[in-house]
């Protein structure tokens, strides 16, 4: 298992750097990621849909795209809310507007009541799940694909569909990368 993920890190740093096609690099990470993900292809494409759905309805909505930042993240059906928001009508709005979406079997309201993040903190963010993600494919013995990893300001989420153990091994590497101010764990276990 670490040769596989060690493989598609050498992978996709050739494919950034532009020395293998990134069709190749694509169709095998995207191989690999599948392999071990617990979801079967229908539930991928339902959440995949979903999330762009969800995070549609968002943008349409005039006030909550220009005073709010808001992002939907979906994995399983269960679809995590994430941002800030100026006040409690508009911290409460997302997920007013996208329960009514099928498939969606939960929803996580984590929308705190604050000014939108600017850009250099959700640039920061963007380094801390990167940082996460990356801890986790290294891990040994750690299913990392079985887990969606999303950050909103240094507090990360961690979803999934595993065993209690990768979900403890999981969150440990989550807890131990840099920047991070604490952890929410959002895991349906299959043991």
């Amino acid at each position: 298992m670490m040769m596989k993920k060690l493989l598609l890190i050498t992978c996709i740093s050739a494919a950034v750097s532009g020395c293998v096609p990134a069709v190749f690099v694509a169709g095998g990470a995207a191989g690999a990621v599948i392999s071990s993900d617990n979801r079967n292809m229908q539930t991928i494409s339902d959440d995949t849909n979903i999330a762009y759905q969800a995070n549609n309805l968002i943008q349409a909505d005039k006030e909550l795209s220009t005073k709010a930042h808001i992002t939907v993240t979906v994995f399983n059906g269960m679809a995590l809310i994430t941002g800030q928001a100026p006040n409690t009508a508009l911290q409460q709005r997302p997920e007013q507007l996208i329960q009514p979406l099928k498939k969606i079997r939960k929803v996580y309201n984590q929308v705190v009541l604050a000014e939108p993040l600017g850009a250099f903190a959700r640039s920061d963010d963007a380094l801390i799940t990167t940082n996460v993600k990356t801890r986790m494919l290294t891990t040994t013995d750690l299913k990392s694909s079985q887990f969606k990893v999303v950050t909103e300001n240094r507090t990360v989420y961690i979803m999934g569909l595993t065993t209690r153990k990768q979900a403890e091994m999981a969150v440990g590497v989550a807890r131990q990368s840099n920047g991070v101010k604490q952890v929410v764990k959002l895991i349906e276990y299959t043991d």
